[in-house]
């Protein structure tokens, strides 16, 4: 990243961090940053990030603006601002983090972890059965009346068609909405019978 920097010169850095060690790490970049001499403002975000994580640990470390981003637009708009002479320094004055960083440290320690046990309750002795066959399999599906089997009711009509309670037993007990919406789906099923083609595709890896 520095001699990217040094041969770029971009007008601004950004990181981001999905995962809490990334945000950790960028500390430690923002350090390194620092010691190379590289001053442009930085732009961070990422879902692990937060901005008090930004204001209390990176932008001390770099002692020049870190800016965080909540997500993509907010950084566009911190940019746009960055590149405006009428906004560029009030932004780098609002996210420039006083001390220098010179007090904020950024040794890592690294914990030793426990060693993993397996529990005697799980069987490891077990032979692993040999894939007859590894190739890719496609079967065609004649009647779709096997694919219907397999959906589930609730998920169906509860929370795709939106219905209310428990459809099953309100079709029972011929619950006017429940049967309307059972001879809506089966009037779909009909005109797809007409036309629909499915296949099941399986494979071993």
């Amino acid at each position: 990243m520095i001699k990217a920097y040094q041969e770029h010169k971009p007008d601004a850095i950004g990181l981001s961090g999905l995962l809490v060690k990334s945000a950790q790490q960028m500390v430690i970049t923002a350090n390194d940053l620092k010691d190379a001499g590289i001053e442009v403002p930085m732009l961070v975000g990422g879902a692990a990030l937060s901005a008090k994580f930004t204001q209390t640990k990176i932008a001390p470390s770099y002692g020049k603006a870190v800016c965080y981003a909540k997500d993509a637009m907010t950084g566009l708009r911190l940019m746009n601002e960055l590149m405006d002479p009428a906004t560029r320094e009030n932004v780098l004055r609002n996210h420039t983090a006083s001390g220098n960083g010179a007090s904020v440290s950024t040794i890592v320690t690294v914990k030793e972890i426990p060693a993993v046990r397996r529990s005697p309750r799980v069987r490891a002795d077990l032979p692993i059965p040999i894939v007859k066959y590894l190739d890719r399999k496609v079967r065609l599906v004649p009647d779709l009346r096997e694919v219907w089997g397999y959906i589930n009711p609730f998920m169906l009509y509860g929370r795709h068609l939106g219905f209310r309670g428990d459809f099953e037993k309100r079709l029972a007990e011929r619950d006017p909405k429940a049967v309307e919406l059972f001879e809506n789906m089966e009037e779909v099923k009909k005109e797809a019978a007409e036309f629909m083609k499915i296949r099941a595709v399986w494979q071993f890896l």
